[in-house]
């Protein structure tokens, strides 16, 4: 795809002089532009005025700010263009419309440097390749004994081209952080990425130097690693810096390609391998992981208005939307109102059509059917009398349709997915463009045309198994009805939606096992088995509770169900020997801040929970985003967690004190969820 071209359309020429744009800071009345070149990092100084689209310059009479108004053309609503000088001053001609105007009467981007973006014609990574843009990965190990797990700690870092460092506590942490800082500094990195960087590499780091009082200067200007403000939904900032956390690249593609929870980084990588092609052959899994996803989030930033770490953490229909907006502000164009409300998406949840054990399966990629229908049926907002966003869709549905090719690697098929599915996505999110009934009509007519599907593979002697909103997962009657079945799926399909959408690509498993609606495991032809859903990805459940699930349903996909009474008698053996600590330690995040917590369960909008009971023990100790691991004490099953936790570096293993009865009992009820699928005991009659 010629990028140029896209970002000619609609958006008026980009700026050659900030090709090579890799990160935008503010700086007072101005966005200081990083700008990438074969001789370095340069940095340019823009004027940036903050602005809010209005429908009267009523609305902020009054208000002692300086403010600048610019009347738009046309007959919509948002007719008026309001500057402030500084985000201060936005902030605080924010909060007057928030109290004094209805949502109908004004409109905003809530980031500065969306804002700025939606005023000039500049993209990120215009001009470079992926590979231009230098990065490091660090990898984090903890080693040491429970009373002093950081005493081991090692960092590697690597940047995927050669050069590998390895940062080792063995002279004391604040060496280590000094090593580090160092290595940063000296590469001068675009960005910063690793497998859980924002989840717990940088939330240990951070305590480590706070510990020390040791300066993590990781800025490009200097400064220190800190909490983040309005970037991105990621934890910390570094600036001038980009950070990628990596599980969220590996969850996009599990959402967008193929189920693949479970699979450890190594296995992910190695699978993943398969079909990116030319992969650098590095020891470092989360490197080659970087390198073989990175490049679909790379492409959307040069696609659209947005920065490289909101690519990855906010839905791309946020940057389609300041694409437009860009376009209308562009050409002075005056906007519609947004709707005063729209209504929250409920949660995606699949169906279950087939519980328990049942194969070969084949799973049809469903993930571009509602940008399909939205093309074939001509849906968009009654707002873009222009017809912008249809004109880019079948811009693009007829692009990849040109290019599309079995062998396409896993970014190409990523950032196919993540740019077409941002069309129908936009529909539904609060903007001057938003269509609430158009979205509607979409997931009608995806419902009509699903259940059309289904009643074609009944005809042709499949079953549907499971359902989401990115496949369809099938079984055959018989194992030589499937090409049969494919064909007329796929001749089905193209009756539906002609000329728009191609659907071939599919994966073929050797079993399913599905345990509810959206969860389920998949067995692959090389033995592997990955997960969907929150039957063993929930991050908080205790390492002995995944450990049995998932046996069992190895057990289950692999027809040796009637194993699994034995496996649980095991697995409550090995409780009550209590062998470790870490076996039954839950890890917890703080999400809210801890005054914030203790209003809420003051005024009773909720019940006490363990990981903040034990963060208000040491309330100067822990903040927002740290991860907390904890462990229940007692003897009996009937305790409450919050009054019974301790921190897991307070655990004693000369005397151990972990709750066995309490952990036993949830041993027992994970088994009795999974009854119903094993075979009945036998009876003496």
């Amino acid at each position: 795809m010629d990028t140029a071209d896209f970002q000619n359309t609609f958006s008026h020429n980009s700026r050659t002089d900030l090709d090579g744009l890799v990160a935008l800071e503010p700086a007072g009345p101005f966005m200081r532009l990083f700008l990438r070149s074969e001789t370095g990092i340069t940095f340019q100084d823009h004027p940036f005025r903050p602005f809010v689209l209005i429908t009267t310059p009523a609305l902020l009479e009054g208000l002692a700010l300086p403010i600048e108004y610019r009347q738009l053309t046309g007959d919509d609503p948002l007719c008026w263009l309001a500057h402030v000088e500084t985000w201060q001053q936005w902030c605080r001609l924010r909060d007057h419309l928030r109290s004094h105007a209805t949502a109908s009467d004004w409109y905003a981007l809530h980031d500065s440097r969306q804002q700025f973006l939606a005023m000039n014609p500049a993209w990120f990574f215009k001009g470079l390749a992926f590979q231009s843009v230098k990065v490091l990965c660090l990898t984090v190990v903890a080693g040491g004994s429970a009373a002093k797990p950081l005493e081991q700690l090692t960092v590697a870092v690597a940047d995927g081209q050669g050069f590998e460092a390895i940062c080792s506590s063995c002279n004391g942490l604040p060496d280590l952080l000094h090593q580090l800082t160092g290595i940063i500094q000296d590469q001068d990195p675009d960005v910063l990425t690793g497998y859980n960087l924002t989840r717990s590499t940088l939330p240990l780091l951070a305590r480590c130097a706070a510990q020390y009082q040791t300066r993590l200067s990781w800025g490009r200007n200097g400064s220190l690693l800190h909490v983040s403000g309005q970037r991105s939904n990621t934890t910390f900032e570094v600036y001038g810096r980009s950070l990628i956390e990596l599980h969220t690249l590996v969850r996009h593609h599990q959402r967008l390609i193929e189920p693949l929870g479970g699979l450890s980084l190594r296995q992910l990588a190695g699978r993943l391998a398969k079909t990116a092609g030319n992969v650098p052959d590095t020891p470092d899994s989360a490197m080659r992981l970087y390198q073989m996803l990175a490049p679909a989030w790379h492409q959307l930033a040069q696609q659209l208005p947005c920065t490289f770490e909101a690519a990855v953490n906010r839905p791309a229909a946020a940057a389609l939307k300041t694409l437009l907006l860009r376009s209308y502000l562009a050409d002075n164009r005056s906007l519609p109102s947004p709707p005063a409300l729209i209504a929250s998406a409920p949660p995606e949840v699949g169906q279950l059509l087939i519980p328990g054990q049942t194969g070969p399966i084949i799973r049809y990629d469903l993930s571009l059917l509602k940008p399909a229908i939205m093309q074939a049926y001509q849906i968009s907002p009654a707002a873009d009398t222009s017809q912008h966003l249809l004109t880019l869709l079948r811009t693009h549905l007829a692009r990849f349709s040109e290019t599309a090719a079995a062998t396409s690697s896993v970014a190409q098929l990523l950032f196919q997915r993540l740019l077409l599915q941002a069309f129908p996505e936009l529909l539904a999110r609060h903007s001057p463009l938003s269509a609430p009934a158009a979205a509607a009509e979409i997931e009608r007519l995806a419902g009509v045309i699903i259940r059309d599907l289904c009643a074609c593979l009944a005809e042709h002697g499949a079953d549907p198994a499971a359902l989401d909103s990115q496949g369809l997962y099938v079984t055959f009657r018989s194992p030589n009805t499937a090409e049969t079945v494919t064909t007329a799926l796929h001749k089905r399909l193209a009756e539906l939606l002609p000329g728009v959408l191609d659907c071939r690509r599919h994966q073929s498993y050797q079993a399913m096992f599905t345990y509810k609606p959206g969860c389920y495991a998949l067995l692959h032809d090389d033995g592997s088995i990955s997960h969907q859903g929150s039957m063993t990805a929930a991050r908080s459940m205790e390492p002995y509770l995944k450990d049995f699930l998932n046996e069992a349903v190895a057990l289950l996909l692999t027809d040796q169900a009637g194993k699994i009474r034995s496996l649980y008698e095991q697995h409550l053996l090995r409780l009550r020997q209590r062998d470790s600590v870490y076996q039954v330690m839950r890890t917890e995040k703080l999400v809210e801040p801890l005054e914030q917590y203790v209003r809420a369960v003051q005024n009773g909008r909720r019940n006490r929970a363990a990981v903040y009971e034990l963060a208000l023990q040491q309330p100067d100790r822990w903040q927002p985003g740290d991860s907390i691991g904890y462990y229940v004490t007692g003897s009996s099953k009937l305790v409450a967690a919050h009054e019974q936790c301790r921190l897991v570096e307070d655990f004693d293993p000369l005397h151990p004190d972990m709750n066995v009865p309490w952990y036993a009992e949830r041993l027992h009820l994970l088994f009795k969820r999974l009854e119903p699928f094993l075979p009945a005991e036998p009876t003496l009659f």
